[in-house]
């Protein structure tokens, strides 16, 4: 998971 950091859609998940 290579996201801006936290709570965000690009994998098609919610990381919150």
């Amino acid at each position: 998971m290579q996201s801006k950091g936290c709570c965000d859609f690009d994998w098609g998940e919610v990381v919150t």
